[in-house]
């Protein structure tokens, strides 16, 4: 069993020089001699800190995804303000941008792609509980800011917060599946100004003003008709 000290400069180290392998290649062609040999350390030091390969690759990825979002972390509180002063313009630019932001981090070539890292995360119990924990306050933190904007008036009528959240975070997700097929187009900005439309109910307002137009130009063709 592990005994070195948890805050150990040595232990976060071995972790870094973990999150840079793995940045690097596949987890299945790491091994604890790669590890040391990169972090210049002795299996012996590496094994006075981590019980297994799996728990310090799991940690590591943990903390990759600490790393990923803190800038995530950084848009929500910009939110969070912004509702609570009444700035819409700040609340649809920022979301806009962490929309963006958290689609580009879910392509399968992104340095640190979200889906890879989950995987990794998952596989390991521990690991997992605690990244679990994590992700049920960033979501309650999304579902009130969601929530509150929805009650301002600033989403469309039935845009719910769980379809707001949910919308949101499938992003990554879908921009994983689509470097899979031959054709793709879907840039992260572009996704994002889709996002934004059905979100302020832009694209039910644009259909809306074509009906309108195609009713108007229907009355004028009457019109022109009886005279």
């Amino acid at each position: 069993m592990a005994e070195g000290n948890p805050n150990s400069k040595t232990r976060q180290h071995i972790l870094d020089v973990a999150k840079v392998l793995l940045t690097e290649t596949n987890k299945d062609a790491l091994s604890v001699s790669v590890l040391c040999e990169r972090a210049h350390i002795a299996p012996s030091t590496f094994y006075y800190y981590f019980t297994s390969f799996a728990d310090c690759l799991a940690e590591a990825d943990r903390q990759r995804y600490e790393d990923l979002v803190g800038a995530f972390e950084g848009r929500i509180a910009a939110i969070e303000r912004a509702l609570d002063v009444g700035d819409p313009n700040v609340f649809y630019a920022t979301v806009r941008d962490q929309m963006t932001a958290a689609w580009s981090a879910g392509r399968a070539d992104a340095r640190y792609s979200l889906i890879r890292t989950f995987i990794n995360i998952f596989d390991n119990k521990s690991q997992a509980a605690r990244f679990r924990s994590q992700l049920d306050a960033q979501f309650d933190r999304w579902l009130a800011a969601a929530e509150l904007a929805h009650q301002r008036g600033w989403t469309v009528d039935g845009a719910t917060s769980e379809m707001v959240v949910l919308m949101f975070w499938a992003a990554s997700v879908g921009q994983f599946v689509l470097p899979m097929a031959t054709r793709r187009t879907m840039a992260p900005t572009a996704v994002a100004t889709f996002f934004m439309e059905i979100l302020t109910g832009a694209v039910g307002a644009g259909a809306a003003d074509e009906d309108e137009d195609e009713d108007e130009d229907e009355d004028e063709d009457s019109l022109e008709a009886e005279l």
